[in-house]
């Protein structure tokens, strides 16, 4: 008995001090971490959100306000800004421009959750006057981890239990890439096209209904030389403007620098002013 509790008390010991350990990394670490970077570590947090199953917890993210015409700006972590600070993302050059602009991008959200999240925000009785989808590598990427064209990313989770909340942002996107295992069926890019186009179709019938613009923009991605990817990247280009950007503006195969943000918020304004 005597040998178990001092056992025990060793590990508790052990615990304790690995613990104040890392308090004592993260105090001397932390303040050299980019501002972007703490962001993304102080808002990793994914709560459960009705229909379209996770949201930070803290909500949009912050954009530069100006007054103007309101634009809501819809897409993925690409919209976000994932690698860059708040007021470098594309929403914010956006806003630059003389627009009330407000971030809707999330981290792995696809077409079909945007337009559902459009829905349940046109519910508050004030819509914009500009409505923006930016996206495409969410839905090509869902497609060719799942093998079905228009499922949300890491379906699979429903099944078992949605635990995303506690996991890093971005980290399963990064970490499933490469272990997609099932037969891929070539012609599910196709799949991915139409329901793309079926969803943008819904949008267009809601600007009718609640008499706000839309438009819709493709996003270029550095994942070249995979054929799932590059068939639906040329399929998206036969009914899509695709805003493409040269290769030295990626961080990783859909995120872009700063400047590479405000290109494509350059292109975006160039189309809607």
């Amino acid at each position: 008995m005597r040998l178990l509790m001092n056992r025990a008390k060793r590990e508790i010991l052990t615990g304790v001090t690995l613990g104040l350990i890392f308090i004592l990394l993260f105090i001397i670490i932390f303040p050299w971490v980019s501002s972007s970077d703490k962001e993304v570590i102080q808002t990793n947090e994914l709560v459960w959100k009705p229909y379209v199953y996770w949201q930070r917890e803290e909500g949009v993210r912050k954009t530069i306000q100006m007054k103007g015409k309101k634009v809501w700006v819809f897409g993925g972590s690409a919209v976000w800004g994932t690698g860059v600070e708040w007021n470098e993302t594309i929403p914010s050059y956006l806003a630059n421009y003389g627009y009330n602009v407000t971030n809707y991008g999330e981290t792995g959200y696809v077409s079909t959750q945007e337009l559902i999240l459009l829905i349940q925000e046109l519910k508050s009785g004030f819509p914009p006057d500009i409505v923006i989808f930016y996206d495409g590598f969410n839905d090509v990427f869902s497609a060719y981890q799942q093998g079905v064209a228009g499922l949300p990313m890491n379906e699979f989770n429903r099944v078992k239990e949605f635990n995303l909340s506690k996991k890093w942002v971005g980290e399963y996107l990064q970490a499933k890439l490469h272990k997609q295992k099932h037969n891929l069926n070539m012609e599910c890019t196709n799949g991915v096209l139409y329901n793309y186009y079926q969803n943008i179709e819904m949008v267009l019938a809601l600007s009718i209904c609640f008499k706000f613009k839309f438009y819709s923009f493709w996003q270029d991605y550095n994942y070249k030389n995979n054929k799932f990817f590059d068939k639906s990247y040329e399929l998206a280009k036969h009914f899509k403007q695709v805003l493409e950007v040269p290769e030295e503006y990626f961080i990783d195969q859909c995120h872009l620098t700063k400047e590479g943000n405000k290109i494509i918020a350059e292109r975006i304004y160039n189309n809607i002013k």
